[in-house]
């Protein structure tokens, strides 16, 4: 019964995501009453699974806005609306971590982490490969980037503090500069202004923030002998060329879609 209780909500939040994307591009009144529905039953399934306090918490906001919505003198469907006022940062919450099936299929994160694990012993090389490959995952799969990462490179037994420096380090780049990040959308909504214009200026920002994380927050460097061990170079370099090349591909696929479009980044 749980399972397919789990199913059923994953259900209801995908068709709430593709519906949306749906009405943003064919703004039909049909599907705009439909997206409304499904978003109120997307918030029942995900409210029903709280906690009392998230739920007494939650249900506070809620009413709050409820009463500020009518507090402005808004009437009617303007109340529903108000449900999916924040649908494309959710949407990019839940369908970016989706981008690393691709990735997972073809097990390419897994040569990266093995090659991680014979680095493990050293800690400022393991700083730096968990923060570089925090780099190149963070801006297409967003905050499931964490989760993705972890769950590899948790079985390293790698020491916690150093692990989140690492993280830190090769994430919050990208909410400077990623397409893929909220934070970039809103901006880049807020300003009226396309993505390529602003992608130089948020590049170089994200540099500097990197390279200072990777001055401030590296271990400090010990002599260890590391243990060798073999691995076949050629398939490593194909695969670090395929990670780096799809997250070009989605890049630039996104800086295209903009121009012949014209729909916002945040879409």
């Amino acid at each position: 019964m749980e399972s397919w209780l789990t199913m059923f909500q994953f259900v209801v939040f995908i068709i709430m995501c593709l519906l949306y994307i749906t009405q943003r591009i064919l703004a039909n009144d049909i599907i705009q009453m439909v997206f409304i529905l499904i978003a109120i039953l997307a918030f029942q399934q995900a409210f029903s699974r709280l906690n009392k306090r998230n739920q007494l918490f939650t249900g506070f906001l809620f009413l709050t806005g409820v009463l500020i919505h009518f507090l402005y003198g808004s009437r009617g469907l303007g109340l529903f609306d108000g449900v999916t006022q924040n649908l494309p940062l959710l949407a990019i919450i839940l369908l970016a971590p989706l981008i690393s099936l691709p990735l997972k299929g073809e097990g390419i994160l897994t040569t990266v982490i093995q090659k991680l694990n014979e680095y493990k012993d050293d800690e400022r090389k393991i700083f730096y490969g968990v923060s570089s490959f925090m780099l190149i995952l963070a801006p297409i799969i967003n905050m499931g980037a964490l989760r993705i990462v972890h769950g590899f490179v948790e079985e390293l037994k790698i020491d916690n503090k150093l692990l989140s420096n690492a993280y830190y380090g090769g994430f919050i780049p990208a909410i400077v500069w990623s397409p893929f990040f909220a934070s970039v959308g809103i901006v880049l909504s807020m300003a009226d202004m396309s993505y390529i214009s602003y992608m130089p200026v948020g590049l170089i920002f994200a540099f500097v923030q990197f390279m200072i994380a990777l001055l401030i927050l590296r271990p400090p460097k010990k002599v260890k002998q590391l243990a060798k061990v073999v691995t076949k170079n050629r398939e490593n370099k194909r695969d670090f060329v395929l990670l780096i090349s799809f997250i070009l591909f989605l890049i630039s696929l996104l800086i295209v879609l903009e121009a012949v479009t014209k729909l916002q980044i945040l879409l």
